[in-house]
């Protein structure tokens, strides 16, 4: 009975998600973001088994560290990126 509200909890925020990232986008980039979307869905649904095998193995606490620390760190490499990309375009280079 659970797993019913569970599951339409979970294809509503879904289909608001998309709905708002869609309405943001512009009208030549809506198949582009829709499909991102929608692979972003569906690949949480794949990822899942290996992450809990992982934590199974290795604890809860270290795989949601690691998971935690590799956004971190891919959050600073996208940062400096866009700060070096802005940079350039200042200076005229790109």
């Amino acid at each position: 009975f659970v797993v019913l509200f569970l599951g339409a909890g979970a294809s509503g925020f879904q289909m608001l998600n998309t709905a708002i990232a869609l309405r943001a986008a512009d009208l030549a980039y809506m198949g582009r973001v829709a499909s991102l979307t929608m692979m972003a869905f569906s690949l949480s649904g794949i990822v899942a088994f290996p992450i809990g095998a992982a934590a199974d193995a290795y604890g809860e606490r270290v795989v949601l560290g690691c998971m935690g620390g590799a956004v971190f760190v891919v959050s600073i490499i996208l940062a400096t990126m866009s700060a070096l990309q802005a940079n350039l375009q200042r200076e005229g280079a790109l």
